[in-house]
């Protein structure tokens, strides 16, 4: 992500942070998602991902229309291709730091429940191996590094419970852009962006658990 954006969007947070003084909850969270790539030159490449990391929702203990959730995590992230240039039975597997920005608004509350819609937006970096049919019958295995950008509809139930936890359960759709490089194992350069021209189609989930802090553990007002 370019590093212009990161002050702003780092100001942003803090001031959404501010604002929910008192309502806020801070925790972990996992979750997975499926997916394929479109058009990798002509190939069909199914996706996978794991991930797990720490969660900040602004607006877990209060009656608010909108809320923010920031998380940042690890995810796995894995590609088989169908035939032809990657071998037919040959993963690539990349390591990689997300960081998810979700901005949610509010469809319904009832006490202790809260249900919510909004677009999810990712930023991500990822590095690791990929192994290709050299033509021979053999592989070259490579390393690889991407930059990515996703976004998509999500949706999510947050059930605040007596005490101070929520359990929060997030789905959606995401569209996510790749771009990078990528060079033989045994090279030093990298070459230019050898991945700036597809992108991939997934369906997540996400669990969340978090500890509300700045309440007194009741649930949640219904709808004003």
């Amino acid at each position: 992500m370019p590093a212009r954006f990161l002050g702003p969007l780092t100001a942003a947070v803090v001031a959404l942070w501010v604002g929910s003084a008192g309502a806020a909850g801070f925790g972990v969270y996992g979750g997975g998602a499926a997916g394929d790539v479109w058009d990798f030159w002509g190939q069909d490449v199914t996706t996978r991902h794991s991930e797990f990391g720490l969660v900040l929702d602004t607006t877990v203990a209060r009656s608010s229309v909108f809320g923010y959730r920031l998380q940042v995590g690890y995810d796995h992230l894995t590609a088989t291709a169908d035939a032809g240039i990657w071998d037919l039975e040959s993963d690539a597997n990349l390591k990689g730091v997300v960081w998810d920005n979700t901005f949610g608004f509010r469809l319904f509350q009832a006490p202790s429940v809260r249900l919510w819609l909004g677009p999810q937006v990712r930023f991500a970096r990822y590095w690791g191996h990929a192994e290709y049919d050299d033509g021979a019958g053999g592989k070259q295995r490579t390393k690889v590094r991407l930059s990515t950008f996703g976004v998509g509809p999500a949706v999510g139930v947050n059930w605040n419970l007596r005490g101070g936890p929520t359990v929060a359960l997030t789905g959606g759709w995401r569209v996510t852009f790749y771009n990078g490089s990528e060079r033989p194992e045994d090279s030093e350069s990298w070459g230019g962006s050898d991945y700036e021209d597809f992108a991939e189609g997934l369906w997540f989930v996400q669990l969340s658990l978090l500890y509300r802090f700045g309440d007194d553990g009741s649930p949640l007002p219904a709808n004003p």
